[in-house]
């Protein structure tokens, strides 16, 4: 597995990143033994790069992967989780921060992207994964898609307070890269302002079916900068993996009827071509020079084993070009 350098760090992480959202019981439940076998299955295929959040699964996630990772040495991987939701004991039955999560653990999600909310949710992170190290910080969905009406509130938390705890956090060798975790490029963007980051990961924004991040420029402004970016979600939340069969989704809904067209196109091409339409979305991302791993979520070791083959399968310059003359490809 191939490793790419993260922005100016000594980090290096495999092209192919281990997303811990379905080990958090992302659609459905899986049972720790399942998780155990999956996180198994990457590290001995030499995916060394493990990525998870406080918010799936409710700390479902974290507690599963530091529970994994505990046999191996520290030094062999690298991992990243996200700040900015805390969660909080509750003795009363509480909805999920995101109703795609099921059977979560018993504790509410509270939204604070101030420094002692930072601070507090770092040491909790660290804690459930039995770790007094993490490798990349992310603040958790800073976006106005996530946050709303509630956007500017938190963004001024994150840029006047929160980046304070994760420089402290940094400089005291408790992290070693500063990052969003968001859905929107343009925030990303707009943070530049305050701080400065080592990488940010996107959920969407480069894929197949959304290319904003390259079309405003935001790619290569990072690549210039020594900025890099972490893709998360390739697949578009199943519709790439699966096609545009009935009940596909996309963005974690059913697919409207103008992602089915456009995924119908990629389809023809990709059967012209003999290309499985997965290996395309996952080594698309890639093709950006700022772009350092393509992150997708496992819940099974056949789904691992499945995503390292297309991620190996040979795709000609030729399919780029048809894509690009097809309008998928955009500038």
């Amino acid at each position: 597995m191939q490793t790419r350098r993260l922005g100016k760090t000594n980090l290096f992480v495999t092209e192919l990143g281990f997303g811990g959202a379905s080990i958090g019981n992302l659609y459905r439940k899986v049972s720790n033994s399942e998780a155990e076998a999956t996180i198994k299955t990457a590290w001995e295929n030499n995916i060394c790069y493990f990525d998870t959040a406080a918010q799936y699964g409710h700390g479902l996630s974290e507690v599963r992967l530091g529970h994994a990772l505990y046999e191996y040495p520290r030094e062999d991987f690298i991992v990243s989780t996200k700040v900015g939701k805390r969660l909080k004991s509750s003795v009363k039955k509480v909805a999920g921060d995101e109703p795609w999560f099921i059977d979560h653990l018993p504790f509410s999600v509270e939204y604070d992207y101030s420094y002692d909310g930072i601070m507090r949710c770092a040491e909790d992170s660290m804690q459930r994964m039995s770790l007094n190290t993490i490798d990349i910080m992310h603040m958790h969905d800073l976006d106005n898609i996530v946050l709303g009406e509630t956007f500017d509130k938190h963004f001024r938390d994150a840029m006047d307070s929160g980046l304070k705890a994760l420089d402290e956090l940094k400089n005291n060798g408790f992290i070693k890269a500063i990052s969003l975790g968001i859905k929107e490029s343009q925030v990303c963007n707009a943070a530049l302002k305050y701080g400065d980051f080592d990488c940010f990961m996107l959920q969407g924004n480069f894929t197949l079916l959304d290319q904003s991040a390259k079309q405003n420029g935001f790619l290569d402004q990072c690549y210039e900068r020594g900025i890099s970016i972490l893709q998360a979600g390739p697949f578009g939340s199943g519709i790439l993996a699966k096609g545009s069969k009935t009940g596909a989704r996309y963005d974690h809904v059913d697919a409207p009827e103008s992602i089915l067209d456009k995924v119908r196109v990629i389809e023809k091409i990709c059967a012209h071509y003999q290309i499985p339409l997965p290996a395309a979305a996952l080594q698309f991302p890639l093709q950006h020079q700022a772009v350092s791993s393509t992150v997708t979520g496992f819940r099974y070791p056949s789904q691992v084993t499945d995503c390292i083959t297309w991620k190996e399968h040979p795709i000609p310059d030729e399919f780029w070009r048809a894509l690009h003359d097809e309008g998928i490809i955009k500038e």
